[in-house]
């Protein structure tokens, strides 16, 4: 294998002074290249040309190939029909026409004892996904097992995460707002 990759080096494009990205290299690199390598078919072929929009710049091969599998089921549950219930995380780099981002209360937003910054980036990440709409919730009081869910709260009154203080998001009464949509 390296081998070959050695006489198949990425070439450098002059007019944008930069590497083309590796789907397309590979699409170019194999199609009537070699005989013994079978040419892919037009899902591989787009598949492979997403991946280039998805992958940083830069990426070795190895990680692009690594990412392959991952990024191509990621890219497949986004275009299939349904709901998918997800963690905030396995959601980057994913579009969907609505997301519900639930439990977006002090205490498990950010969680207790965590980095705010990389849960300030979760939560970003989480409220970026959807095209069309997006809804977060929050409980003013738990009870029952979620109510030891992030701090320990047990009964008391709870507030919207202070990730939503003092931005464009405000809060509406979930039984008032749905009242006005469906009366």
């Amino acid at each position: 294998m390296t081998k070959w990759l050695d006489e198949h080096p990425l070439p450098f494009d002059p007019e944008t002074q930069q590497q083309p990205a590796w789907g397309n290299w590979i699409i170019q690199t194999i199609v009537g290249d070699d005989p013994t390598v079978p040419p892919p078919d037009d899902e591989l072929k787009a598949l492979l040309l997403k991946l280039d929009s998805l992958v940083e710049p830069d990426t070795i091969l190895a990680r692009y190939l690594a990412q392959i599998r991952p990024l191509g089921r990621d890219l497949a549950m986004a275009e299939s029909a349904g709901v998918r219930i997800m963690s905030m995380a396995s959601a980057k780099g994913l579009t969907v026409q609505a997301t519900i981002v639930a439990a977006l209360e002090q205490g498990i937003m950010p969680r207790p004892d965590a980095d705010l910054a990389e849960e300030r980036r979760l939560l970003y990440v989480a409220m970026t996904r959807s095209r069309r709409f997006l809804f977060g919730t929050w409980a003013r009081r738990r009870t029952g097992p979620t109510a030891r869910s992030g701090a320990p709260r047990v009964r008391m009154m709870r507030s919207p995460t202070s990730f939503l203080q003092n931005g464009p998001v405000t809060t509406v009464d979930g039984a008032s707002y749905l009242r006005t949509r469906w009366p």
